[in-house]
Parts: structure tokens; C-alpha cells; sequence
């Protein structure tokens, strides 16, 4: 079955264990002056209200007990996607579904889109893909010192 990433819809975990079909229409976002092949973008999706116990405590994480906390998880990461053309992205995260501890109510997901200056070299694309493994990190903040490539 389909569904369609709306703002505040509510969909069930079974709903989203596989990647969503994302597309990009850079026209709409930069204008239709802007040639598809200039444009580049990265998408990361991430679960805001994930629970966990990891001892690895973070910046975008907040303490709710001894050792749980609730911060951002990333679920999906896909750098240098060029205009339109999604599959043509470098995944860095796979993607995973959302799987949120039993009776921790809704989780919000968010998809970001940030638009690239330009496609990001290897050498940044093996950074990101080191901070990003820990999946309990702060997108934005890497996107924040990086905001020379990533506005």
C-alpha cells in the first residue's frame, strides 16, 4: 500500500519498513531557471522522540532517567543526489524503519532536505559517513560545520 509523507499524518511502523519512494522537484524548489545536473541535495530522515538506553549521551539527546535518554535518531542518509535524479544519491545510512520502544507513544519522523553547493568530495562524504554511523548523532549539528558546503 502507498502512503504519502504528509505533515502530522500518522502511519503505523508496519506501514514503513521499507525505504519510501522520495522525489525531488528541484524546479519548484530553485525555479525552472536552474538546470537539474547544477543542483544538488542531501536527505536525512530521522526518528526525534527515539528512546534509548546507550550510554553514548549527545547534545541532541535529553536525560529522561538514570540512563534513558530521548533525542534524534537517523534513520536514512542520502548525500550529493543530483536535482531531481534520487536513486542517483550516495546512501550513506541505510535506511531503517522506524521502530519505536513498545508504549512510547508517536514518534515524529522528519525528512530534511538540504540543498548542496556542490557535490562533496570523497574526503568529506568518509567524514560524514564516520560521524553518522552512530545513528544517535545530531544532523544538524554536522550539517551546521559543514555549512560551507551545506548551507
Amino acid at each position: 500500500t502507498n502512503y504519502g509523507v504528509n505533515n502530522g499524518n500518522r502511519l503505523v511502523a508496519s506501514a514503513v519498513e521499507t525505504a519510501p519512494t522520495v522525489k525531488i522537484n528541484s524546479t519548484v524548489i530553485d525555479g525552472a531557471n536552474k538546470e537539474n545536473s547544477e543542483v544538488f541535495y542531501t536527505l536525512i530522515m530521522s526518528d526525534l522522540d527515539h528512546i534509548s538506553t546507550n550510554q553514548n549521551q549527545n547534545n541532541n539527546q535529553n536525560k529522561i532517567g538514570s540512563d534513558v535518554v530521548i533525542g534524534e535518531y537517523m534513520q536514512w542518509a542520502v548525500f550529493n543526489i543530483p536535482g531531481d535524479r534520487f536513486n542517483e544519491g550516495t546512501t550513506l545510512l541505510e535506511y531503517i524503519g522506524p521502530a519505536p520502544e513498545h508504549a512510547s507513544g508517536l514518534h515524529r519522523i522528519v525528512f530534511s532536505l538540504y540543498k548542496q553547493h556542490s557535490p562533496l568530495s570523497k574526503p568529506v562524504l568518509d567524514e560524514a559517513k564516520r560521524y553518522f554511523t552512530i545513528r544517535n548523532q545530531s544532523s544538524h549539528s554536522w550539517m551546521k560545520n559543514h555549512a560551507e558546503s551545506i548551507p
